[in-house]
């Protein structure tokens, strides 16, 4: 049986971030290079020294804080996929 044909729920979210990720690159440019900016303005705003690793750690604790509060809510279990995807694609690029 082939996951494309009949996806498990689990790969269903994983399909989901996919098009997440692939959506809003289309309309924001590289993920890394977005993470990057928002490093950039948190150092800017906060005096923080920050990577745009640490951004997508800090969304995916965004997102965990949301369900918190609602543990069924499927977008924010999908955004936490992507926000893995973006920091472990960060992770392959510098060689770890």
């Amino acid at each position: 049986m082939s996951v494309l044909k009949d996806p498990s729920p689990e790969a269903k979210v994983l399909f989901a971030a996919l098009e997440s990720v692939d959506g809003r690159q289309k309309s924001y440019g590289p993920p890394a290079r977005f993470m990057e900016h928002v490093a950039d303005l948190w150092r800017a705003q906060f005096g923080w020294d920050v990577t745009g690793g640490d951004v997508a750690q800090a969304m995916i604790l965004f997102k965990l804080a949301r369900l918190s509060h609602d543990a069924e809510h499927h977008d924010s279990w999908v955004d936490i996929s992507g926000y893995a995807a973006i920091g472990g694609a960060g992770t392959n690029r510098e060689g770890a």
